[in-house]
């Protein structure tokens, strides 16, 4: 399964994205660059522009988990 979780890179969606993938799930984060690094992290982290997420770069998700704040 395929998560997207957005501001994956702050306080609550960084907590939220280490416990999914200690569970298994194939996990895709946005962030900003600022925020907090996850070094545990190993899967696709992407970083939106001003205008937002490249949903061709995200591709089929199966859940999404909306954690950020500015965007």
């Amino acid at each position: 399964m395929i998560c997207l979780v957005t501001g994956g890179t702050g306080f609550i969606g960084s907590n939220l994205t280490l416990r999914l993938l200690r569970e298994g799930y194939n996990v895709i984060i946005t962030g900003h660059g600022a925020e907090q690094r996850l070094s545990e992290f190993k899967g696709k982290y992407i970083q939106p522009s001003l205008l937002g997420i490249d949903w061709n770069d995200v591709g089929v998700i199966d859940i999404l988990f909306h954690q950020a704040a500015i965007n």
